[in-house]
């Protein structure tokens, strides 16, 4: 099976789960604060006010929303920038949980 082949094989093996919550992407020294709108055990989809190059590493960020749970925060790829209404939907590619 071919990496490609294997991503999408995983995409669906992983159930996507619609949320609403604050997230923030972090690359070149730059924070970029976003809406997290769909997240996976392999990815996740992010509202933004600007674009992010495919292929970007970056690292994602989902502040906890409870005291005693620690924030999602990951190294991530961007596959996907797309525009939806006067916003970018960023699709990213979990690389490694921290």
């Amino acid at each position: 099976m071919t990496a490609p082949d294997r991503y999408i094989s995983e995409k669906r093996d992983f159930i996507r789960m619609t949320v609403e919550s604050p997230a923030k992407i972090i690359w070149q020294g730059k924070q970029l604060d976003g809406t997290c709108i769909d997240l996976s055990a392999i990815g996740a989809k992010v509202l933004t006010k600007e674009t992010i190059p495919l292929g970007t590493q970056v690292t994602f960020e989902v502040p906890s929303q409870i005291e005693r749970f620690n924030s999602l925060i990951a190294d991530a790829e961007v596959t996907r920038c797309e525009v939806v209404g006067e916003q970018y939907e960023i699709g990213l590619k979990v690389l490694e949980v921290k």
